[in-house]
């Protein structure tokens, strides 16, 4: 049993999740955050999901990668989409007593997330003491990585379907996609069909299924890395100064009290304040645009324009006379327009064909992507307009957006003259990287070695717009040094060290995390009482 004061310790605990597709080396990633972490003090302990899977014998690289993704998602389809993060908490659950005997300080690096629930799920068991990590790898880096890792040139595209077929039926599964039909993603203007190596077409068949799954049986409960990174509280690029950019977040982490927002992390916390202005039907997007200067010259949100320009408000201001123009926004009329008439042309479809309910069904999601009867204009393009009708110039700009753009308003940044977009979340349904391919180039820090024929979609690094306040929020309370309780009017000297503790996060009693962790573990309400009795660590 372990003392009362050993349980409060506990408040110092770190729980940091790893999400990253097949291309990140997180062996990398994980060594330089242990290194850093333990220069405030922790004790690193890995929890490596795949560890809980039960292996193959004699299987080639290619088949245990894809054994491993089929494998992962036949027991979220079973057990629940959050169930490898159910294990990775259960593992912590038994692990704590036995290392809280010989470390005060104990973070444990979860490795790796696939999926939306999984982060959620840790996110809501340890609250603030969690923190997700996104990992970024440059697209040709990451074929090489993965070709090299799983000896993809020793394959061919044939022997690999087989496998994947014998993998398939021992997990009861229908066929995967065909690798040769399936879509290609990080699409290169060198890019020739017929010239692809089988080697490139095999790592971006994994990619691809990493990023969002392939298979039909499996879509809801597949991986999707995609949605995952969209909840991400911080943002890292693995092939450009990863320990500075590690570094950084382990200083905000522990609370340095003159760390500043980049100008990205800035500019997209603007874009995301301007996306809950929206009371769009289907989401909220927000958009900014900066000039060469880092002035942020316009912005916009998706939502229904009003005669005039601009976009209906304050329909519920509280001081707001409610006696001028009516508002025309969707939530106002009876049904949503697109969704009406997307309902209308698959109903026509199916009876011209006599298709049966279900393909009816498959017939309406293929259509679902289909923007052109919406009323609401989008927030790039509600940015642009923004910018027109005050007479300002967006040449050479760059547009901040929380959302990757759609098709159709990348044509409108590419007509008016934008020089780059950074985005936060992916938007799986826009065609633009295959509409656009050779005017519009993706990856971070690309414009470094872009010539000027192309814009640049660049993904967001650095501190989410869901972490921005906690993290910058600072006062004289933390920023002037103190002695004997007393202000003396210089600067605090903060430095990381061993006694470093990550404040902002021990917000809440040890014992409320436990007792979650309890309900994962047991799959029962524990007696509360338990929690208080001295000496009790689970």
């Amino acid at each position: 049993m372990l003392s009362t004061i050993t349980l409060n310790d506990i408040e110092n605990e770190l729980i940091i999740g790893l999400a990253g597709g097949l291309g990140v080396d997180f062996d990398e990633v994980a060594e330089t955050l242990e290194s850093a972490l333990k220069k405030a003090g922790y004790h690193v302990v890995t929890i490596r999901i795949a560890a809980n899977f039960t292996p193959r014998k004699n299987d080639s690289k290619f088949a245990e990668c894809y054994w491993k993704m089929q494998y992962g998602t036949k027991q979220r389809q079973i057990n629940g989409n959050d169930y490898w993060a159910k294990k990775a908490i259960e593992k912590i659950f038994y692990l704590r007593p036995e290392l809280s005997y010989n470390h005060k300080k104990i973070a444990y690096l979860v490795r790796s997330l696939k999926n939306k629930e999984e982060l959620e799920l840790l996110s809501n068991v340890y609250g603030r003491n969690f923190m997700s990590i996104a990992i970024f790898s440059d697209a040709e880096l990451s074929l090489k990585y993965i070709d090299k890792k799983l000896k993809l040139g020793r394959m061919s595209i044939e022997d690999a379907e087989k496998e994947m077929h014998n993998i398939n039926t021992e997990l009861l599964l229908t066929a995967d996609q065909d690798i040769r039909k399936t879509e290609e993603i990080y699409l290169d203007d060198s890019d020739i069909k017929g010239r692809i190596s089988e080697s490139v077409m095999l790592a971006r068949f994994l990619m691809r299924k990493d990023q969002e799954e392939t298979h039909q049986d499996l879509k809801r409960s597949g991986q999707n890395l995609l949605r995952c990174y969209s909840i991400s509280n911080f943002f890292l690029y693995q092939n450009k100064n990863l320990t500075q950019q590690i570094q950084r977040f382990i200083y905000i982490l522990f609370n340095d009290p003159f760390a500043e927002p980049t100008f990205e992390e800035y500019f997209m916390f603007c874009a995301q304040a301007a996306a809950y202005r929206s009371l769009d039907l289907d989401r909220q997007v927000g958009a900014v645009i900066v000039n060469k200067e880092n002035e942020l010259v316009a912005s916009g949100f998706n939502d229904v324009s009003k005669v005039g320009g601009g976009h209906f408000a304050h329909h519920d201001h509280p001081m707001y006379n409610k006696s001028g123009v009516a508002d025309q926004r969707d939530y106002t009329q009876p049904y949503d327009f697109n969704h009406l008439h997307l309902d209308q042309i698959a109903k026509r479809i199916s009876e011209k064909l006599r298709l049966a309910p279900k393909d009816q069904s498959l017939l309406r999601d293929e259509i679902s992507g289909i923007t052109e009867f919406k009323r609401s204009t989008h927030a790039e393009m509600s940015a642009l307009l923004d910018a027109a009708r005050r007479g300002i110039a967006v040449r050479d700009c760059t547009i901040y957006v929380n959302t990757y753009p759609c098709h159709n308003c990348t044509k409108h940044i590419i007509a008016a003259g934008i020089r780059k977009v950074v985005f936060l979340y992916p938007y799986t349904k826009s065609k633009a990287r295959d509409m656009y391919r050779s005017m519009i180039k993706h990856g971070p820090y690309i414009d470094e070695k872009n010539p000027n024929d192309a814009i640049i979609f660049e993904p967001f690094l650095g501190i989410s717009p869901n972490r921005f306040m906690l993290t910058f929020a600072n006062d004289k309370e933390t920023r002037l040094e103190r002695v004997a309780g007393k202000e003396t009017g210089k600067p605090m000297q903060w430095s990381l060290d061993v006694n470093a503790i990550p404040d902002k996060l021990a917000m809440r009693q040890p014992h409320a995390y436990i007792s979650r962790e309890w309900v994962i573990v047991h799959n029962k309400m524990p007696d509360i009482s338990v929690f208080y009795k001295p000496g009790f660590i689970g």
